[in-house]
């Protein structure tokens, strides 16, 4: 775990050493050190918050290493997960005949490379894929000429797919870009597809041939559909006179409500104003937001398999029984007692970031009680949380925050790539037993 720490790490920094380049920038572009290594940690943890407009400030070479840190960041921990699921028992769409020695749990090099090339393959061919028919739409229906349909389409193919909402063309600067509905349905489909993961796409492509699914796979398809409808309805519901109003039909409101929903649990795309979202849909955001994607996709979050545990733990409780059951299958409590640490770890870290970001920014000159006030400090909330989560959403705050509170970030986007990684890595592996148990003693709780 330490390995993959220090690989995200050592790119973060080389990535943020060519971006300070001048062959980096566009001439006039002013970038400052902290601007460079912000753009390459949120490249990296798959984010796409920039303190900098992308277009007009990173040359065809910067948007080039941008797009080389995304997919490093996104083959790393999908590979990473895949190697610790195997360490931790598992077999997650592992490749055919790769085992693990009994003593000891040793992974050759040989075994990383087949994970590592199976990872790369499958996520660059759907990426690949991805970008054929977004630059058919680009060329075909927006008109683009060749090389910059194939820009695009080649841009928001990989972004999409790992999650990373990085936007050469803002809502703002083009709205009928935002408003093609097939184009959202393309890139909503990558994001999914991201955010499943690998090993549960290579399972779910077994099924036909095989006709089973592991429950890690079923709970994670379950979940993902579930926060899928739930968030696209809600969206529909608490926006359907505010931001839904002016798009031309049902059909249209329900797919950017779909399209919404999907990208509010880690992508962080914004086909819509920000800051023009009611407050109640900005908070159902930040659910999703925490929520994430399933394990060993490219998105964040506490994901949704620690959901599910949880739901079914509190489903056991209620009717008053003493395994956690599921698909004929029985869930260990330490599994249930490990997804409520998980969540309570990234509740923890989430609000002591809020908190430190809130302090550097409430104390800065002009920053006094008024509703203009409450307004910004509640989408500095909301674009830390989306920070945190990996999603990058930001509600108009970040270009003008202090640099202290851009560091915090920084640090809030590593750890929440890495966190619920190592969480599980550190606390999940099987430690040896202890051999003395001490008296119980009853503690009421609630």
């Amino acid at each position: 775990m330490q390995a993959t720490a220090a690989c995200f790490l050592a790119v973060i920094l080389a990535g943020a050493a060519l971006l300070a380049t001048p062959a980096a920038q566009r001439a006039g572009a002013q970038v400052s050190v902290l601007d460079a290594l912000f753009t390459a940690t949120s490249a990296t943890c798959l984010v796409g918050l920039s303190t900098v407009n992308l277009a007009a400030t990173w040359s065809p070479f910067g948007l080039a290493v941008i797009l080389a840190m995304i997919e490093l960041g996104a083959i790393g921990y999908m590979s990473a997960f895949l190697l610790i699921a195997l360490l931790l028992g598992a077999r997650l769409g592992m490749p055919r005949g790769l085992m693990i020695t009994s003593a000891g749990g040793v992974i050759g090099p040989r075994d990383v490379w087949r994970i590592v090339r199976s990872v790369a393959l499958i996520a660059l061919g759907l990426q690949g894929a991805g970008a054929l028919l977004l630059a058919l739409r680009f060329g075909l229906h927006h008109g683009e000429t060749f090389g910059s349909a194939l820009t695009d389409g080649v841009f928001y193919g990989i972004t999409a797919f790992c999650n990373t909402g990085f936007m050469l063309n803002p809502a703002t600067d083009r709205p009928e870009l935002w408003s093609d509905m097939w184009m959202l349905i393309i890139l909503s489909l990558l994001i999914i597809l991201g955010g499943l993961g690998v090993g549960v796409l290579i399972e779910a492509a077994r099924f036909f041939r095989e006709r089973a699914l592991s429950v890690h796979t079923r709970m994670v398809l379950i979940t993902t559909l579930v926060l899928l409808v739930l968030g696209a309805t809600l969206f529909y519901l608490f926006e359907a006179h505010n931001t839904l109003a002016g798009q031309s039909g049902a059909g249209q409101r329900l797919i950017l409500s779909w399209f919404m929903s999907a990208s509010a649990r880690s992508a962080g795309f914004s086909p819509v104003d920000m800051t023009a979202l009611s407050p109640p849909i900005l908070f159902v955001l930040v659910l999703l937001t925490i929520a994430g994607v399933s394990p060993g996709g490219t998105g964040g979050g506490i994901k949704t398999t620690t959901l599910a545990v949880i739901g079914l733990a509190i489903a056991a409780l209620t009717r008053h029984q003493m395994d956690i059951e599921v698909f004929k299958r029985r869930i260990s409590g330490e599994i249930a007692r490990l997804a409520l640490s998980i969540v309570s770890f990234y509740l923890l870290i989430l609000l002591l970031l809020i908190l430190s970001v809130s302090l550097v920014e409430i104390t800065r000159p002009g920053m006094q009680a008024t509703q203009e006030t409450m307004a910004h400090y509640a989408n500095l909330v909301f674009t830390t949380a989306s920070s945190f989560g990996n999603t990058g959403w930001d509600a108009g705050v970040v270009a003008g925050l202090h640099p202290l509170s851009r560091i915090f970030l920084i640090i809030g986007m590593f750890i929440g790539r890495l966190g619920t990684l190592a969480f599980i890595y550190f606390f999940a592996r099987a430690h040896h037993p202890v051999l003395r148990r001490l008296p119980a003693e009853t503690v009421v709780t609630g």
